[in-house]
């Protein structure tokens, strides 16, 4: 079992797998189940790291629901302390199976936590995420309502070379078939220039810089990597 365990250890974590927590739930199982043998040597160890994820456990919700009013009002308010204090109430009651050495507190504590965080989560703060994040979206829309009269088929991003790949791309390449992915201003610059008809779904920065004016009614989100993004719809006419 121990080599089973560590060959799914080497692999999920070279593949980059969701199966690492699996393996990992395995390994706190059996520690969990030696746990209450009178002879089991790490107990204190046990009991320490479990103090410190509950004390750590309060320092990352608050936050997370303080965040979570900052960017959604009440709804994210009340996403992020569904989730995160379902979780924290569950820990405490498995802090208490581990002190009183009551097998069944410190099992349905950690179980019912992680059940229902993982649930709470899909079904409250992941579709406020998704605001955020599905941007890419709700822009070829808006362009597609703006140009389908016309019957353009050209777009055109920008995108770094050493930048993760766009998400907006294969929502503009299904809208727009001849879809371009430009590398910098230079090419932007150029493709502005010489394309006639086409659509440009580009930064606010990058639109800037174009010199055209800017629509008002831009768009809002997260990249990638959860930073802030805001873009603009440019047609060339």
């Amino acid at each position: 079992m121990a080599i089973l365990n560590a060959a799914g250890l080497i692999f999920a974590l070279l593949a980059h797998s969701l199966a690492l927590q699996g393996v990992l739930a395995l390994v706190v199982a059996k520690q969990l189940k030696s746990y209450f043998d009178s002879k089991y040597p790490y107990g204190t160890i046990v009991k320490t790291g479990a103090i410190l994820h509950l004390v750590a456990a309060f320092f990352v919700i608050m936050p997370l629901m303080v965040g979570g009013f900052l960017q959604y009002q009440g709804p994210g308010f009340r996403a992020m302390l569904a989730a995160g204090g379902i979780y924290w109430m569950f820990s405490f009651v498995a802090v208490i199976g581990l002190f009183s050495n009551n097998q069944r507190y410190l099992i349905e504590g950690l179980v019912l936590g992680g059940l229902l965080v993982t649930t709470l989560f899909w079904l409250q703060a992941n579709p406020l995420l998704q605001q955020k994040t599905g941007w890419p979206r709700q822009l070829v829309e808006q362009s597609r309502e703006k140009t389908a009269a016309r019957g353009i088929t050209s777009s055109f991003l920008v995108q770094p070379g050493e930048a993760p790949f766009p998400a907006l791309a294969p929502y503009s390449k299904a809208a727009y078939p001849d879809t371009h992915i430009l590398s910098g201003p230079k090419s932007l610059r150029h493709a502005w220039e010489t394309s006639r008809e086409a659509v440009f779904l580009l930064e606010r920065e990058k639109a800037e810089e174009l010199g055209t004016a800017v629509p008002a009614d831009t768009i809002r989100g997260w990249d990638n990597r959860l930073r802030a993004v805001e873009y603009v719809l440019l047609v060339k006419k």
